[in-house]
């Protein structure tokens, strides 16, 4: 645990990059005031009892998306995951693991696009292949706080790396 505190404490803000949470309290919002809206409207509507709504399983239903909203707000509040760069190395860090990728372990790099996640208006993604290893680490910038900046660091970052060629690519499989 000392070390995961060093790295954080160590590396300057300009190369740590958090994980960005605005969709989450969005979802969060979203919910409950799907929530407190239908309440309201189905108790004034039907009749103004309480009995009504403690029956109605739509109001389950949404009461249910709300808390479950919340809790994953929670979870990735107390996680607090950030990708730092730090000289030689990314650094996969949240609150309960550091994980270290020297230069040294990466077989390639690739920089493109992702048809199918959209986040935060970007389709950009990052793969990198780790030796040893038969999957692939995905990065979503648009999943991370200053995107641009955070492209340009990994291309400084990934000069002295190989380039993937279209075959490596396709062979590829995603490590969950």
């Amino acid at each position: 645990m000392e070390h995961t505190d060093e790295i954080t404490h160590g590396a300057d803000d300009e190369n740590v990059f958090r994980y960005r949470l605005d969709f989450y309290y969005q979802q969060a919002i979203i919910y409950m005031l799907t929530f407190i809206g239908y309440v309201l409207i189905r108790g004034a509507i039907i009749k103004a009892s309480i009995s009504v709504i403690l029956h109605d399983p739509f109001a389950y239903l949404i009461g249910l998306f709300s808390v479950v909203s919340l809790v994953v707000l929670l979870l990735n509040l107390i996680r607090d995951r950030k990708l730092m760069i730090a000289g030689q190395e990314l650094i996969f860090q949240h609150r309960f693991h550091t994980r270290i990728v020297p230069v040294d372990h990466i077989e390639w790099i690739s920089f493109g696009r992702e048809q199918l996640v959209r986040t935060h208006g970007h389709h950009q993604v990052v793969r990198l292949k780790l030796q040893g290893q038969s999957g692939i680490v995905r990065i979503r910038i648009g999943r991370y706080e200053r995107p641009a900046e955070l492209v340009a660091r990994l291309e400084r970052f990934a000069r002295s790396l190989p380039k993937a060629t279209a075959a490596q690519l396709r062979s590829a499989r995603k490590l969950l």
